[in-house]
């Protein structure tokens, strides 16, 4: 169970009410809700021969499970920010039945009735849009993060506001010191899962592929259930002289202020999420 909206006043005859106040001091209840997490396997292979351990001048079953794991994340970052789980996902390209930005709703689909149309390139500005389209979400900026494309990151290094030292300080020009971690409070992300070849609205259609997308997201409203860690197995196919790596990670991911039937939040002033489609 998780806090909900707020509060309600316990009257003063509630059985609850077990201290026995009196009328003229308040006690209150918390709004309790629930969060159901529907785990499903993050699940992926890799297939190596027994030629390639033996050719290899390096140790390569080490490297190869390693490369497991982090196809194992990516799928789960890519989940994140690109997950939609309706028949027909919002990108016209995510057409495999496998593929895990199927798994869940991430920050894009949970933020399409929150989104700004920009029209023009990021901007140290936007933040604090994007911060006002969050309602109560944006006052606590030490919880939101910003998820960019490295393209966006490079351009936010040359932007005026934060170039030079007598805009922005000694310690956090970019000028000087090459790197952004906050604007305006907010951390800064960079993710090859924000993608760059999208349209005005925010999706892909094949069509019109020339916008990209901020996601601005309270990281503390939203939850990762993990049922196991990742667990690397290998299985040998002698008939092949091969061998499998398998990979699996059982997990799912919510939003803790959406209900189970709400697919997207709704338009309002409070959504932990908010979007800026950018050219």
């Amino acid at each position: 169970a998780i806090t909900g909206a707020g509060a309600t006043q316990m009257p003063q005859t509630d059985p609850a009410n077990v201290l026995g106040a009196p009328n003229s001091v308040y006690t209150v209840r918390p709004t309790l809700g629930q969060v159901a997490f529907d785990c499903v396997h993050n699940l992926g292979f890799l297939m190596y021969t027994d030629d390639m351990i033996e050719d290899s001048v390096v140790p390569l079953l080490p490297m190869l499970r390693e490369q497991a794991s982090v196809m194992i994340a990516r799928a789960l970052d890519a989940a994140v920010i690109n997950g939609d789980d309706t028949a027909t996902h919002m990108d016209s390209d995510v057409t495999a039945a496998q593929d895990f930005r199927k798994a869940w709703d991430g920050l894009r689909k949970l933020g399409e009735n929150n989104e700004i149309t920009q029209a023009e390139p990021i901007s140290p500005d936007h933040i604090p849009e994007m911060l006002l389209e969050m309602g109560k979400f944006g006052t606590n900026v030490d919880q939101c993060v910003l998820f960019i494309a490295v393209q966006e990151y490079l351009k936010l290094l040359s932007a005026a506001d934060l170039k030079t030292v007598q805009n922005i300080g000694l310690d956090r020009a970019t000028l000087r010191t090459g790197v952004i971690d906050r604007i305006y409070g907010v951390d800064i992300v960079v993710t090859e899962e924000v993608r760059r070849d999208l349209n005005v609205a925010g999706v892909h259609d094949a069509v019109t592929t020339n916008n990209t997308i901020e996601i601005l997201a309270r990281r503390d409203r939203f939850w990762l259930g993990v049922r196991h860690d990742i667990r690397l197995e290998q299985v040998r196919a002698p008939q092949a002289l091969a061998n499998w790596i398998q990979a699996d990670l059982r997990c799912d991911w919510q939003a803790i202020d959406k209900n189970d039937t709400d697919n997207v939040f709704a338009a309002g002033p409070d959504i932990p999420v908010a979007l800026s489609v950018d050219v």
